[in-house]
């Protein structure tokens, strides 16, 4: 079926899941000034492929690229970051997004990514490793560390540009990876987070620092800019 944006750009889409990302994308990029018929078409080739591989996964049914991932693709052409740090990576779609988003600025980026080992199949529920979906040949850019957040990240060192939450969504775990991603992430960068609504912690974080800003507050997608300080 067609789907018809608010400024007249129309893009073939297989189903209302697809639709409801580009609809995303297309509203917040207009909104952060990173929009381009390029990337709006890029993005829309790029979900047809994950979801056919998703669908050609047994284990995988009913997973489906999402707007969460149509937001931070936006963001990553936005901010041309140079470090990103995602926590929780179950089949990579998310991981996939951000990698071809990075490639799209030029290639010259970092993607750590942190999951636990696929033991249990709790989220990839198959023999595949954590971010099996990720093409080869975005992979010399990606960082996959195994292992919990509270473990991994205290062990990164780094100044973040962007830095998304998508792990263990508990009140403790949220909030302890919010403040690691404040200390973090440079003035000028982005803490971003899905399932804001899970708990209270992304609404105490934010009521917690005043240097941050909020650009996103899309369905269970928050991000927060981190300003900064004034001359």
């Amino acid at each position: 079926m067609k789907l018809i944006l608010r400024g007249g750009e129309s893009v073939l889409v297989s189903d209302w899941r697809e639709a409801l990302a580009l609809m995303a994308y297309y509203d917040f990029s207009q909104r952060i000034g990173s929009y381009s018929r390029q990337d709006l078409h890029e993005l829309n080739y790029l979900i047809s492929e994950v979801d056919t591989k998703l669908k050609a996964d047994i284990y995988s049914l009913g997973a489906h690229f999402g707007y969460c991932s149509a937001l931070l693709f936006a963001l990553v052409r936005k901010l041309k970051p140079m470090i990103v740090v995602e926590t929780g990576v179950a089949q990579g779609v998310t991981t996939y997004t951000i990698l071809r988003a990075l490639q799209l600025n030029g290639d010259r980026s970092t993607l750590i990514s942190i999951d636990k080992p696929n033991a249990d199949g709790r989220y990839v529920r198959s023999e595949k490793e954590a971010g099996w979906l990720v093409p080869n040949h975005l992979r010399r850019n990606w960082d996959l560390r195994l292992g919990s957040s509270s473990e991994i990240l205290p062990t990164i060192q780094l100044q973040v540009d962007l830095f998304y939450h998508d792990s263990l969504h508990t009140y403790q775990n949220m909030l302890f990876e919010y403040e690691w991603a404040y200390v973090h992430t440079r003035p000028g960068g982005v803490i971003a987070s899905d399932d804001t609504g899970a708990n209270h912690a992304y609404n105490d974080f934010l009521s917690k620092h005043s240097d941050l800003a909020q650009i996103s507050n899309y369905g269970n997608f928050g991000a927060l800019l981190k300003r900064r300080p004034s001359t």
